[in-house]
């Protein structure tokens, strides 16, 4: 496994899935924790001992959570796109419809460009079922989609995928094949 998992309960069972950090470094979660399970001295006379007076005189101090890498301001700004905090399903199908077609003029195979946009109808037909952080995220994808920035897109798809899996696998394919064909074509160009 090259992936870094959360401290968490080291008892699990022998199904248990780990849970895999969002973050590449996987430093942030991995933070010097409070050990609640020793024991604590107590004198018999129930005057403090010096390590327990210590221990009473102030309470444990909690790490802050992990922040997120991608964005933090780009992910600020989107998640207020308009003042009634909705996100226009006309211009992401848009800009998603003109990505597919800069592929098929790029030379992409016919049948991979007809499934992405299989896909995208299927997010389409959706959209009213989706929740408001999906929609948040799909809008803040489409917009590194569109100004280029395909590793902030990336890294979106996977938070997309690891935190809503049930709402987004069914035309989330298609969006992933998207960004890597497009990774593809950047690469291409720059040779």
């Amino acid at each position: 496994m090259s992936q870094s998992t959360r401290p968490g309960n080291r008892e699990r069972g022998w199904n248990d899935p780990p849970e895999f950090l969002h973050s590449e470094n996987g430093t942030s979660a991995q933070s010097k924790r409070t050990v609640l399970n020793q024991r604590v001295a107590h004198s018999f006379d129930g005057k403090p001992t010096e390590k327990n007076a210590e221990t009473l005189a102030e309470p444990p101090k909690l790490a802050a959570p992990p922040i997120s890498q991608i964005n933090s301001k780009k992910d600020e700004e989107s998640s207020q796109p308009t003042a009634s905090n909705e996100v226009d399903l006309e211009n992401l199908e848009k800009i998603l419809n003109e990505s597919v077609q800069l592929l098929k003029d790029s030379g992409i195979a016919t049948k991979i460009c007809d499934d992405i946009s299989k896909r995208i109808k299927i997010f389409v037909n959706n959209w009213p079922k989706l929740n408001e952080t999906v929609k948040q995220r799909m809008d803040s994808l489409v917009k590194n989609l569109n100004n280029k920035e395909l590793k902030n897109a990336n890294d979106l798809h996977v938070r997309l995928m690891m935190d809503f899996p049930s709402e987004v696998s069914q035309w989330m394919v298609g969006i992933k094949k998207l960004i890597f064909e497009m990774i593809e074509l950047e690469k291409i160009k720059n040779q």
